[in-house]
């Protein structure tokens, strides 16, 4: 029997923020979320400001994904938002060696060969 599984992973900033579960958009992210058998991953603050901290930059995935770790990286030198990743494990899948064709010219003789592009029409 195969078995494949497909996986679901999609990022971004949905404006929502995660660490606010009472808010009434938070609440309809995770029920729809779990509705789906997803997960969002990212566990940590991805805005911080003077005035506010959030978790609005997210990674969405299948529950089934094997994510190794999530998290965030301050990027605060160029951005006001953290980045966020994700490691997952998954089975290499061999590539075949790519094919070469050549041809063998140890004997090409280089007379005959202009003699036969004289014979052309």
């Amino acid at each position: 029997m195969l078995h494949t599984e497909l996986f679901f992973v999609s990022t971004g900033d949905l404006n929502i923020n995660m660490l606010h579960t009472e808010h009434a958009n938070t609440s309809a992210l995770c029920s729809l979320l779990n509705d789906y058998c997803l997960l969002q991953i990212v566990n940590d603050p991805t805005r911080v400001s003077s005035h506010c901290v959030s978790l609005i930059d997210l990674i969405i995935c299948s529950e089934a994904l094997p994510v190794l770790r999530s998290g965030t990286v301050d990027a605060s030198d160029f951005s006001d938002h953290h980045l966020v990743f994700c490691d997952i494990e998954m089975e290499r899948i061999p590539v075949p060696a790519p094919s070469s064709y050549h041809r063998n010219f140890s004997n090409f003789n280089h007379d005959n060969f202009l003699a036969d592009l004289q014979q052309i029409p």
